[in-house]
This record gives C-alpha cells, structure tokens and sequence, in this order.
C-alpha cells in the first residue's frame, strides 16, 4: 500500500501516524467566537496563526463573509454555522 507514493511499510510509524486526522461528524463548537473555537487547543492565541489555521481547513473565506469576522460569536454547538462551516472550523 502507498501513501502519496510511499510504501507505508517503509515509513517510520511516527510518521506515518502524523500524516492522518481524525474529524467526527458530530463535533461540538462552544459558545465563543469563532477565533476562540478555532484557537482552544492551541496555547498561542496568535490571530495570524487562526487565520492560516482557517486557510487550511478552506473556511476562511466563509469566515471573511460574516459582519463580525472571526469575532462572530457562533452560539452553543455553533448553530449559527452550516453543518459544513462547523466541520472546517472544528479541524
């Protein structure tokens, strides 16, 4: 078996490892602005890191679209988000 070319036996299983996420489909936002749902598992609340973070995930641009930006409060388990927004932002 390959990964983008790579034959996963011979790749060191850290490695490996590293090269895949996990998001569920039921994820939980809180009831906090969308830079602060982006940026909870992170000790560095750097804005410029969330927004690179958000790039990443393809939810920038939505993001950019609200009146409030990355300010907007998204409300308990993010209801104020499509079930596609929440997803990207919870990654």
């Amino acid at each position: 078996m390959y990964l983008d070319g790579h034959d996963v036996l011979k790749l060191p299983i850290n490695q490996l490892r590293k090269s895949f996420g996990y998001v569920p489909q039921d994820n939980f936002l809180f009831s906090d602005t969308i830079s602060g749902n982006i940026a909870f598992s992170k000790t560095v609340k750097d804005q410029q890191v969330v927004e690179e973070m958000a790039k990443a995930a393809s939810v920038h641009e939505n993001i950019s679209a609200f009146k409030e930006g990355y300010k907007t409060v998204v409300g308990e388990r993010g209801v104020t988000l499509s079930g596609g927004q929440k997803q990207r932002v919870s990654i």
